[in-house]
């Protein structure tokens, strides 16, 4: 929208913002009730008279510029609204935020989102049931006064109760009523879905809580945030389930998990993997070891790596979402168990260990001046292909499996409210780079350099692994709804085991519930 535009539409509701100035200014009469509106400064917040349709303007409510966080004479007045709706418990509402035109569309339309849940997050402190509010961001789409002066700025920036749910005020004596020319016709709008009443709970915005990992956990495509799964607030419970297939030259990756979140502060998670491996050179290997008589966990025709991966997180401070004018990002940290179930197999490949845990630590902020999520993780681990091919390395007799630090980010720009692009990075080890195949408890990295060493360096190349390489992707992500989200992605891997260039496409779905 271009900003002559926004002033041919602030200037057209110039004549309605009168009006709605001289209804705030004298009180509306209902029924024979005083207004359901703000008292005079210094009486008492009364919604007795309230009935369903009618709005509470709560201009007595502001947030630091640019920001979502409440003042602190914003906070005394929440505290005597808090009491009102307590007072008047059959009362529903929704709370609704609306921004001046300065900035872009979207930006205004998060700015009054992350503010309205400010205003929710602080009533529900305060006692308010969760279940009696709906929250309504309206960014610049609905101006009640002119938005190239500061007064009309100042009016247009509110947050707005509308009873939505109430029972009938009794009505001794109809009087005269006395009402406001109605707002005009609103442009596109954003409402969150209600919270119902019970445990499930919905009340995130799009997208913020990530989607399905590798991992199994809420985040990227292959890096867990510090989000907790799920869509749920700190007043319920989330969950869902995924399903991934990456198709490269040589692999195929499949996972299937499920993943719930409480109360937006734990999380626990499941992942299964299957990864096939069409290797000439590994089935080689594979046929002369059943010729052999070996069990190296190989199939002549396609061998398989199965992985179990179960993970716990827990956010330990900040917000990612509603405190986005906060330099803290939300913190959390996580746990991974990890159980290969293709032990000879990871054996072959030259790893110390099938199975064996990791920790990492997740900082998530979303900067919604921008419209971007930056993701930032560590992770303490001696995994191989994030433990595909196992952990650590055995080298003759001689095997390690030290952890260190491996760091990893997501960058994701909101091109739409439920609409993302960006990138991953993960990085990698390096414990089995160089290293060959194991045939029956044998290092043959002695033969590899002697097959080398005579001029058969493509036969020695076959049973060499490559030097594993960190992992990059780039990512479409499009949630039509908030039960179902879709990723696409191309991935670079680079080198895996003994396959080299293994880059290609990847789809994933979660399905929340």
């Amino acid at each position: 929208m271009s900003r002559n535009y926004k002033r041919w539409g602030a200037a057209s509701a110039a004549l309605v913002a009168g009006c709605l100035a001289f209804a705030h200014v004298a009180p509306v009469q209902a029924q024979g009730k005083s207004t359901c509106s703000l008292p005079a400064e210094g009486k008492p917040v009364d919604f007795s008279g309230c009935a369903i349709g009618d709005t509470v303007v709560l201009y007595g409510v502001h947030f630091e510029f640019d920001k979502s966080e409440l003042t602190v004479d914003s906070k005394r007045l929440l505290d005597q609204v808090a009491e009102a709706l307590q007072g008047r418990p059959d009362i529903k509402v929704e709370v609704a935020g609306h921004t001046d035109s300065r900035g872009s569309d979207a930006y205004n339309q998060r700015l009054s989102e992350a503010r309205v849940e400010s205003v929710m997050t602080y009533l529900a402190d305060k006692g308010v049931d969760t279940s009696r509010m709906t929250a309504a961001g309206y960014g610049e789409s609905m101006p009640v006064a002119d938005n190239d002066t500061d007064e009309g700025r100042a009016l247009n920036r509110r947050v707005e109760l509308r009873v939505t749910e109430a029972k009938p005020v009794p009505t001794p004596t109809p009087v005269p009523v006395v009402q406001a020319p109605p707002p005009p016709p609103p442009g596109p709008t954003y409402t969150a879905t209600p919270i119902p009443k019970g445990l499930y709970d919905d009340g995130k915005v799009f997208l913020t809580g990530g989607v399905f990992t590798v991992d199994g956990a809420g985040g990227g495509g292959a890096v867990p945030w510090a989000t907790i799964t799920g869509y749920e607030t700190r007043d319920g419970i989330n969950g869902g389930v995924g399903f991934t297939y990456a198709n490269l030259p040589a692999l195929q990756l499949t996972v299937i998990g499920a993943s719930v979140g409480f109360f937006d502060r734990f999380e626990l998670s499941y992942a299964q993997h299957d990864l096939s491996l069409n290797l000439s050179n590994l089935d080689t290997v594979a046929l002369a070891a059943e010729a052999a008589g070996l069990n190296l966990g190989t199939n002549p025709w396609n061998s398989t790596l199965k992985m179990d991966v179960y993970g716990a997180k827990l956010r330990l401070f900040g917000d990612a979402v509603y405190t986005s004018d906060s330099w803290i990002p939300q913190t959390a940290v996580g746990f991974l168990w990890k159980e290969n179930s293709s032990e000879d197999l990871v054996n072959t490949l030259g790893a110390a260990d099938s199975e064996d845990w990791e920790a990492y630590a997740a900082f998530t902020k979303v900067f919604f001046r921008y419209s971007t999520l930056v993701n930032f993780t560590a992770r303490y681990t001696s995994a191989n292909q994030i433990g595909l091919t196992g952990f650590g390395y055995c080298d003759g007799t001689t095997c390690e499996n030290d952890k260190e630090f491996r760091f990893e980010a997501s960058v994701a720009h909101l091109v739409a409210k439920n609409t993302a692009i960006g990138f991953e990075y993960q990085q990698h080890g390096d414990n089995l780079d160089g290293r060959s195949v194991n045939i029956g408890d044998l290092d043959l990295s002695g033969l590899t350099n002697l097959l080398g060493g005579v001029g058969l360096g493509g036969l020695a190349g076959s049973l060499e692994q490559k030097k594993e390489s960190d992992w990059w992707d780039i990512f479409f992500a499009y949630a039509p709804n908030k039960k179902i989200s879709f990723v696409i992605a191309y991935l670079m891997l680079g080198n895996i085991s003994v396959s080299p260039d293994n880059n290609g496409f990847y789809f994933s779905t979660h399905l929340t519930f």
